[in-house]
């Protein structure tokens, strides 16, 4: 899997991620179903055994840990910036979207992180009576950090993509350009993307080892991920553990109320994103209020809370 995540190409890692798929499905159905009742599945991964265990009358439960309407999402930003990222094949789309009805078609209950995922299976006719939202938790090594906030840094973690709204980010700096914020972007990037201007103001720090990555969310002032498709992205219950004011989007699928423990922003606001970041930074009052707000909020996403919130939902099956 380490190899086909490292996989540069699209197209590439799109062929090795089905083969996968298939393999993977191929070797559960080897292993048999034993003296199962219920069948779990990751968005698909497997799905011929999944329609297996179907055929079989087992109960099959599908977690959806991405929105499904997230190829669209980004297609359409690509058109917007062809020279951030390249569109994919329309093939590929089709083909995922084939593989995505074959599951609905065989998934009794579907597990889901965030409102967001909820709303994009309802796009694909999925009745929201069968989706259970269970959001994803913090590891305790998280609340164990000290914030000690470098005023005026800004911390971005994941893929500087389009998916998670770099661009956006890169505008809003340009915007705050007079400020001399410092905004750090910590995960992979594409030369194309690390070379535009649009993301001239941004500091690429690339991936960041695990063991390292704690102390950047230690010394920064507030955490951002304007993202415009996610699940529930984990990056923001480490932010809400160390005690980060988060700025994000609904489609983030964060836990992060508005004007609590951070900023809920629209999608694409470039504009909403910059004026958030300069009212958290300059107002040092409400920047450690929703700081406090954010760590207490984390304490009801730890990993023993999400054990409970899952088992709930499996026992009511």
């Amino acid at each position: 899997m380490k190899q086909i995540f490292a996989e540069s190409n699209p197209i590439k890692k799109h062929q090795m991620l089905t083969e996968f798929v298939e393999e993977f499905g191929q070797a559960a159905i080897q292993k048999g179903l034993g003296k199962a009742t219920h069948a779990f599945s990751m968005f698909g991964e497997g799905i011929i055994f999944l329609e297996l265990a179907k055929k079989k009358g087992l109960n099959t439960i599908t977690e959806i840990y991405i929105s499904p309407s997230t190829y669209d999402i980004v297609q359409q930003e690509r058109e917007s910036f062809p020279d951030l990222e390249t569109k994919l094949p329309d093939a590929i789309i089709e083909q995922d979207y084939n593989c995505l009805s074959r599951l609905c078609k065989v998934t009794d209950t579907y597990i889901v992180p965030s409102q967001f995922v909820q709303a994009g299976l309802k796009e694909f006719g999925v009745d929201l009576d069968r989706c259970h939202i269970v959001p994803y938790a913090v590891g305790e090594s998280w609340f164990r950090i000290n914030n000690q906030p470098t005023q005026g840094r800004i911390l971005f973690v994941g893929t500087a993509e389009i998916r998670k709204g770099i661009h956006i980010l890169g505008m809003a700096a340009q915007k705050l350009a007079h400020r001399n914020y410092e905004f750090r972007v910590a995960g992979g990037v594409s030369d194309a993307i690390r070379n535009h201007p649009l993301t001239k103001k941004l500091t690429f720090l690339d991936r960041v080892p695990r063991a390292n990555i704690q102390q950047e969310y230690a010394q920064a002032d507030i955490f951002v991920l304007p993202s415009l498709a996610e699940g529930s992205a984990e990056v923001t219950y480490e932010a809400l553990a160390v005690g980060l004011p988060i700025i994000t989007t609904e489609a983030a699928g964060s836990v992060v109320r508005d004007g609590i423990e951070g900023f809920i922003i629209p999608e694409r606001d470039a504009d909403a994103l910059a004026d958030s970041i300069e009212t958290l930074i300059e107002n040092r009052e409400l920047r450690n209020c929703i700081a406090a707000a954010a760590k207490e909020r984390a304490k009801d996403y730890t990993w023993e809370k999400y054990t409970k919130r899952l088992l709930a939902v499996f026992n009511n099956l």
